[in-house]
């Protein structure tokens, strides 16, 4: 892997330009900061790949999008760990290698080891959960919501348009792979179960200011609660989280190992078609230090995070049914029939605490930037701003426990940035520092 600075490495541009080399993704030689790839040499601006200075410190191995068709994703530090299972795609490509196409952990769902959950199952939304709650479809009517009928993957292209990309992942490996776009992927969706040559799963496209968000309203409870609607200035909206819809497309043996939504974020979570099935862990103080010590386990890969923690309960999801995820529940995800689903994340003042906790978390795992919630530090900023200029909406706010994670958040962190219409001395005294 190489790196070229354009302040630092004039000489060697001067060489690329006359050469003509130009970045493999925008076909231009304009000045930037570049990475080779470790198998062809050629570059690719780390801007078009989004790929900062402090994320390049993670690579072992970089795989240009040309390149990694068939030797895989690149490896990196954090998920070398993880891709235990080296696959030779340059065969699995030609059909050469047979590989079991199902993630390791897939059969656990299947043996029924996890007992049921006994999580609430409400006709209408209201409140604030401490554990995850359902509504089934009979109750859909209730949550002031609207959801389009019969969505498809194809659907799904034609609406948002066919070349639109869309972040695929790799099941068995865990790992994203490039170069998909809605068409694509509906092309793939649509390849009978038995036809398709590996399991794929599309997680996390996000589709605000499409023109399918214009189909889709979510529930009003979520509209009621969601913090960045109550904190987010106008004149910040191009900076604003994009987190707010997502679509999902899994198919039959989709798997997604136990995690916890970025930024400690509630989650809704409709079915519009297929089945989903969730393995949940309570975020206890005891099992979040076990699944921080799994985050950073060499054994991450090779080991069950509900083989070391006391319970693990499975709620099974259907056609038309809701659920909300409130706050750090770790949890796993298992796809036993072709699905999609319409979902989203969102803060909440109420759950602010354990938002700052789960952060605090994904810092000390090294969780990547693309990975974590879009300007979180800065919403922080905005959040302790609202709930000191509005102290009689939320009496009490904050707590001592509450004070003294935002101060430790908002001063004490390395790198800490200041947004411009935010008043320190308001805040300074709103926390009694």
């Amino acid at each position: 892997m190489g790196i070229k600075d354009e302040e630092n490495d004039k000489k060697r541009d001067d060489e690329i330009s006359k050469s003509a080399e130009c970045c493999i993704v925008c076909e231009t030689a304009e000045p930037d900061e570049w990475i080779q790839c470790d198998v062809c040499d050629k570059w690719s601006h780390m801007g078009c790949l989004s790929v900062s200075r402090l994320e390049l410190r993670d690579f072992v191995e970089f795989y240009c999008q040309q390149c990694e068709p068939t030797h895989g994703p690149s490896v990196r530090r954090d998920s070398k760990r993880r891709n235990k299972l080296r696959l030779n795609y340059a065969a699995l490509n030609n059909g050469i290698v047979q590989i079991e196409n199902t993630h390791s952990h897939v059969q656990v769902f299947k043996s029924g080891m996890f007992e049921a959950a006994h999580f609430p199952e409400v006709s209408e939304l209201s409140g604030v959960y401490e554990t995850p709650v359902i509504a089934r479809s009979e109750n859909s009517s209730n949550l002031n919501m609207k959801m389009p009928s019969g969505l498809t993957p194809r659907k799904v292209a034609q609406i948002i348009g066919e070349d639109y990309p869309v972040p695929v992942m790799d099941v068995v490996t865990q790992n994203n792979l490039p170069g998909w776009t809605a068409g694509k992927w509906a092309d793939y969706f649509e390849t009978p179960e038995k036809n398709r040559d590996r399991v794929l799963n599309v997680i996390s496209l996000e589709f605000s200011g499409t023109k399918l968000e214009g189909l889709v309203q979510r529930p009003a409870y979520v509209d009621k609660l969601d913090l960045v609607d109550k904190i987010w200035p106008v004149s910040e909206t191009k900076k604003r989280p994009k987190v707010k819809y997502y679509c999902l497309m899994g198919t039959a043996g989709c798997f997604t190992d136990f995690h916890v939504d970025f930024g400690g974020t509630s989650v809704f979570y409709h079915v519009v078609s297929g089945q989903k099935s969730f393995a949940f862990i309570e975020p206890t103080s005891d099992n979040l230090l076990i699944y921080e010590k799994w985050c950073k386990s060499e054994a991450q890969a090779t080991t069950l995070l509900s083989d070391l923690v006391d319970k693990c309960v499975v709620v099974n999801l259907f056609p038309g049914d809701t659920m909300i995820i409130p706050s750090g529940w770790i949890h796993a995800v298992y796809t036993p029939k072709d699905a999609v689903i319409l979902g989203g994340n969102f803060l909440t003042l109420e759950n602010l605490a354990s938002q700052l906790r789960i952060e605090a978390l994904e810092y000390r795992t090294n969780v990547p930037q693309r990975y974590t919630f879009p300007n979180f530090r800065k919403t922080v900023w905005y959040a302790a701003k609202y709930i000191a200029q509005n102290s009689d909406i939320y009496p009490g706010q904050p707590t001592i426990e509450l004070s003294k994670l935002l101060k430790g958040y908002l001063f004490e962190r390395e790198g800490c940035s200041l947004p411009k219409d935010i008043d320190t001395q308001e805040i300074l005294s709103f926390l009694k520092v």
